[in-house]
């Protein structure tokens, strides 16, 4: 029987491993303008329950509109199978300072 941090653990592999699958999607979908693909929140942090939804930032070079964002998350829902929260942006957009 696993103990919960054993689960955590292997919660979050799989959660890298289908963000790694979708990155490879994402790119062809935005023929190559993907520019970034980050995991935030309560999961990057290590603190989400087990049915916590995924937070995931997408940095793209071009732009995004509505219909593209949805494609983007259909992607993510097809690879991560739960809850999502998409936060996209421009690299253009985000300072090179932080």
């Amino acid at each position: 029987m696993q103990t919960l941090d054993e689960r955590d653990d292997a919660k979050m592999e799989e959660i890298l491993n289908s963000l790694r699958r979708a990155s490879k999607e994402l790119s062809d979908l935005l023929d190559g303008g993907l520019a970034g693909l980050a995991l935030f929140g309560s999961w990057a942090r290590l603190e989400a329950k087990e049915d916590g939804d995924v937070d995931v930032f997408v940095v793209v070079d071009g732009q995004v509109d509505l219909d593209l964002r949805a494609k983007i998350y259909r992607v993510l829902s097809k690879h991560l199978r739960g809850p999502i929260t998409l936060i996209t942006a421009l690299q253009r957009d985000l300072s090179q300072k932080v």
